[in-house]
């Protein structure tokens, strides 16, 4: 679905999930790396995850969006799930 939706972006996994302490019902944290030129990707990325299959609730930002106040923790503890090549 990222490569789908945001080709070229770097996408990042953060919180419970990957710091291993998620419960079932947890979330998945995404981070993209975009401009404001990428919403209607992020919007239509939403629907697919929100239509999906997967057991679980994936919230998805533009690192934009996140508070400056988080940044220092994704950035110590992430995974990435796609590589950037803008």
């Amino acid at each position: 679905m990222l490569k789908a939706h945001l080709p070229g972006v770097a996408v990042w996994a953060y919180g419970s999930r990957v710091k291993g302490n998620a419960r079932p019902y947890s979330d998945l944290d995404l981070v993209a790396f975009t401009e404001a030129g990428h919403a209607s990707q992020l919007n239509a990325l939403r629907e697919a995850f929100e239509d999906s299959d997967l057991p679980f609730r994936v919230d998805l930002f533009a690192w934009p969006e996140t508070p400056p106040s988080f940044h220092s923790q994704i950035l110590k503890d992430h995974a990435v799930l796609q590589q950037g090549t803008e």
